[in-house]
């Protein structure tokens, strides 16, 4: 998942209500005094700038983005941040398959934890985890298929952020895009201990 520090290297602040478009304006002038393309290749995210997480996440280490660099089981992995959510555009190759040349639904779970990752860790509400994750499989997705991932918030209670997603193809403007699968995430913010439960036994530790 993409980390608080490569959102944050691109200058994007928090954002809700009417700071959003202010929050976005600044991370695409982050993103433009780094060098780092702001332009969208498609219409229907033409409100995103073009955030490039490989190159600021330690890809070695990092799941996703590492198997793009060290397989090819992801071909492609490009990111674009907007205002209220992420779009990816990915595309999984045959090292990727489970059945022949159909796309493992284990690697399509991983993207779109990825871009819930992303799209939490855009909020800047702190360091938060995978809780829960729902998929709908609707049909296979072929090897090599050109994919967008459009995930965005669909509603904050306390610590619990849920998001939604649809992974589907890259349809030309105009045309009905082919939806492979749908998912629903669940994120918990991390609890910030406090100061006396810093040095605090394990027995004296509050209950979770």
């Amino acid at each position: 998942m993409a980390s608080t520090r490569a959102l944050r290297a691109l200058g994007v602040a928090a954002a809700s209500g009417a700071g959003c478009a202010a929050a976005a304006c600044d991370g695409r002038a982050g993103a433009q005094q780094r060098g780092i393309s702001t332009t969208t290749p498609h219409s229907t995210h033409s409100d995103h700038f073009h955030v490039d997480v490989r190159s600021r996440l330690p890809t070695d280490s990092h799941f996703l983005h590492g198997l793009s660099w060290k397989d090819k089981g992801l071909e492609e992995y490009d990111t674009y941040l907007g205002i209220s959510s992420i779009v990816a555009e990915l595309k999984w190759g045959k090292s990727a398959c489970g059945h022949p040349g159909i796309v493992h639904g284990g690697a399509l779970a991983a993207s779109f934890d990825d871009a819930f990752g992303a799209l939490f860790f855009s909020r800047r509400m702190g360091n938060g985890f995978t809780a829960r994750l729902e998929i709908d499989y609707k049909r296979p997705v072929p090897a090599g298929t050109p994919l967008r991932l459009v995930s965005e918030v669909d509603s904050i209670e306390g610590r619990k952020v849920w998001m939604k997603a649809t992974l589907q193809n890259r349809s030309a403007p105009g045309e009905e895009p082919v939806v492979y699968a749908r998912s629903r995430c669940l994120f918990i913010v991390a609890r910030v201990p406090k100061p006396e439960e810093l040095h605090a036994k394990p027995e004296d530790s509050p209950q979770r």
